[in-house]
């Protein structure tokens, strides 16, 4: 950068040469901008930096904000979410999960998923803001939030070596906390600070005379000094910009991480018992929906919790038997639960309670009651780390009461604007 400065700056008195040509501006003549008159000469490195920086600035306000990073729907219809109350985040454009634990049957499960809104990866830079924003487009942020996700994850027990892949979509019926319609974010980059003013260069006369040559190399060299100093507010400009930026951000964080919102989802499975693809099949599907209330307006409560209801269906569900692990049999389930969070936009401690109501092919249905408490942490920027640990009941361990710990690494990939700005 500095070399292509220094070259613009000795293009300077180039340019001052060339205007010296010139007639003497007529007496009230519109002085014309230091840009305008160098544009032929000066990098554009350097002049098409400084005077676009206002257009390139606009696209800050399409840019997603670091939300908590959502379950992915694959993993949540296997049960291997570390918390089973799904938790119905803002989705991200491209976001991968990795788990790792103890499941609630007592078996050791790894994993991987990837999530996507594939309407905004494949058509975002052709849908504008101001369209996703009219009231009268429900049905394109609808479609626009929908979220696909494929995982999969294998059992490492002795006694169960199943392969699981949940193929999963989630839509979002409504979100108070969307970043792309959130009016104080806007508002907050429309208070950053204002461009510097460009410097205005009065092109010098020719010299007549030897005498005038130290007046004409004077005006010059005060052109040339004034672009150094417009380089340096520039500088500086780009400097408090991005602070100013990154806080409204923050702001916005805060604001929105426990708003109110409703997600509904679908997924079907596959199941290899033998943890193989030859044996690869269906294995039933899950739907299942989850409302959560951000204590809007309560002071005390409306930065700081957040509720959950959540209600899940499955079925055909293959578990191991309790009397053989390596047989499986399908069961249908319906799971309710209930969760509170508290915290902060970085970290949340919370805590739930399951009731769940298992139907076997054969024999009566039970009914089970399970309590964990989780743990989330936001470790680095796009990066959250899920905890969880709790006890009760398993179906699947002949109703023998045992222990879990799940874990989960959730990296979002969504950096920069996603919509296009007009």
């Amino acid at each position: 950068m500095k070399t292509v400065l220094l070259t613009a700056l000795m293009l300077v008195a180039a340019a001052g040469s060339a205007v010296a040509q010139q007639p003497r501006a007529a007496a009230g003549a519109q002085t014309p901008s230091l840009g305008g008159l160098l544009s032929g000469v000066i990098p554009p490195e350097v002049s098409g930096f400084s005077m676009n920086i206002g257009e390139e600035l606009k696209k800050v306000r399409a840019a997603m904000v670091d939300l908590s990073v959502p379950d992915s729907p694959a993993f949540t219809v296997l049960g291997l979410t570390p918390e089973e109350v799904a938790r119905p985040t803002t989705a991200r454009k491209l976001a991968t999960s990795l788990l790792n634990g103890v499941d609630r049957n007592g078996v050791l499960q790894t994993g991987v998923a990837i999530d996507t809104l594939p309407y905004l990866a494949l058509a975002g830079q052709l849908l504008t803001l101001d369209d996703y924003r009219k009231p009268s487009n429900y049905a394109l942020r609808f479609l626009a939030r929908a979220q696909v996700s494929v995982g999969t994850a294998k059992a490492s027990d002795v006694n169960d070596k199943a392969m699981r892949i949940g193929l999963g979509v989630r839509m979002t019926v409504f979100d108070r906390g969307d970043p792309r319609t959130d009016a104080a974010l806007d508002q907050c980059f429309d208070d950053r600070p204002g461009l510097p003013a460009a410097p205005q260069f009065v092109p010098p006369p020719s010299p007549d005379t030897p005498g005038e040559v130290a007046e004409w190399m004077q005006d010059v060299e005060r052109g040339r000094q004034a672009l150094q100093t417009f380089q340096a507010d520039v500088d500086s400009y780009v400097t408090r910009v991005t602070a100013s930026v990154a806080d409204c951000r923050e702001q916005a964080r805060i604001r929105n991480w426990n708003a109110s919102k409703l997600i509904v989802a679908v997924a079907p499975t596959w199941t290899s018992a033998s943890g193989s693809s030859d044996d690869l099949g269906r294995s039933g599907s899950g739907v299942w929906g989850t409302l959560a209330y951000g204590f809007e307006h309560v002071p005390g409560l409306q930065r700081n919790a957040q509720l959950l209801a959540h209600a899940r269906w499955r079925g055909d569900e293959p578990v191991p038997t309790a009397k053989d692990p390596n047989v499986f049999e399908p069961r249908d389930s319906r799971l309710l639960g209930v969760q509170l969070r508290a915290g902060t936009a970085n970290a949340t401690i919370a805590g739930e309670g399951i009731d769940e109501r298992v139907t076997p092919p054969s024999g009566a249905a039970t009914t089970t009651r399970r309590y964990s408490i989780g743990f989330e942490r936001r470790v680095a920027d796009n990066l959250w780390l899920g905890v969880a640990m709790g006890s009760g009941k398993s179906p699947a361990a002949g109703q023998k009461k045992s222990a879990f710990v799940l874990s989960s690494l959730k990296w979002g990939f969504a950096e920069g604007p996603s919509l296009k700005m007009e």
